[in-house]
């Protein structure tokens, strides 16, 4: 009995030395699977590939990450952060993953869970332009936020802001987008003549992006430089004629210098754009028309002893 009891452990010791190796081979070849079909775009079979790959090795860092990467790209993003949370637990040391978790939590508006995984992968990967890039963003947005509350911490989430944009600028000098997300950083605190030269650089690097010239525009506008100002949301809508937002800013500039006629069209195409998003905003476009077009106002009943409105000033769009 003795030496039945010992063979039979030492038959399942070499079953168990043969079939674990076997398994994590096999894990391995249907993670490869998954990549090599993620890069044909094939990425709901990629995504079974993964899936069988952790299914043969439950804690495959790299399969629960590329799992994540690929629900990202099929805009799942609650199992995208499910996956990303396994890779993270598995690997917390790796910048990589706590940076797609950081922008997964993000993109579900999970601010402050955002933020901490942002500054870890900074922390981890402090040359990584796109972490920087990212946690940039999201210390603007929680600046924005704390600015409407009339919270005094804006301003030092701002520099923060700034700080972190410039480093992934500093990594990545040329890339247009990053250039971009700066301008709007400083634009955002009041730093106009920084803004102006960032979303110059931005043009310079992708001269065919409408929203760039938007936004130079809305810093020429601040700038009270007016020319410049419609020369940069004209050209905005020459490569965008569908930009919402540079059809109303120019609408209101061709009213600030009486030049009606140029105003009219803009506001209606805004108008069309636009019509049913915002009720408070059509009825405001539709006044102006109406003004614009010496339509008289409508009213439910007539007033014995109608009063003038005062005149608002002109809103824009940023």
């Amino acid at each position: 009995m003795a030496i039945r009891r010992i063979i039979t452990a030492l038959t399942l010791a070499l079953t168990l030395s043969v079939s674990l190796p076997a398994l994590a081979d096999e894990a391995n070849v249907r993670y490869k699977q998954g990549l090599a079909l993620k890069r044909q775009n094939k990425l709901t079979e990629a995504i079974a590939e993964y899936e069988a790959a952790i299914r043969l090795r439950p804690k495959y860092a790299e399969a629960h990450f590329a799992l994540g990467n690929a629900y990202r790209l099929l805009n799942q993003l609650d199992k995208a952060v499910v996956a990303y949370e396994a890779a993270a637990k598995l690997q917390p040391k790796a910048g990589d993953v706590r940076a797609n978790l950081g922008v997964a939590y993000y993109k579900q508006g999970k601010f402050d869970q955002a933020q901490v995984e942002l500054e870890a992968a900074t922390t981890l990967n402090p040359k990584d332009a796109m972490s920087w890039s990212s946690l940039g963003t999201i210390y603007r947005e929680l600046a924005k936020k704390l600015a409407k509350a009339n919270d005094p911490r804006s301003k030092e989430i701002e520099a923060k802001s700034i700080a972190a944009l410039e480093k992934a600028v500093s990594f990545l000098p040329k890339d247009h987008q990053m250039l971009n997300n700066l301008g709007v950083a400083y634009r955002q605190a009041g730093k106009l003549d920084q803004a102006k030269a960032k979303f110059l650089a931005a043009i310079a690097a992708a001269p065919q992006t409408a929203d760039y010239h938007f936004n130079l525009g809305a810093v020429y506008r601040r700038l009270q430089d007016q020319d410049n100002a419609i020369k940069s949301y004209s050209e905005a809508l020459r490569l965008k004629p569908d930009h919402a937002g540079a059809n109303y800013d120019i609408a209101v500039m061709y009213s600030q210098i009486r030049e009606d006629e140029k105003a009219l069209p803009h506001y209606k195409k805004y108008l069309e754009l636009t019509k049913g998003k915002n009720p408070a905003m059509d009825a405001e476009v539709e006044a102006k028309i109406r003004a614009l077009e010496g339509t008289p106002e409508p009213t439910a009943s007539p007033s014995p002893s109608p009063s003038k409105k005062p005149k608002t000033k002109p809103k824009f769009y940023k």
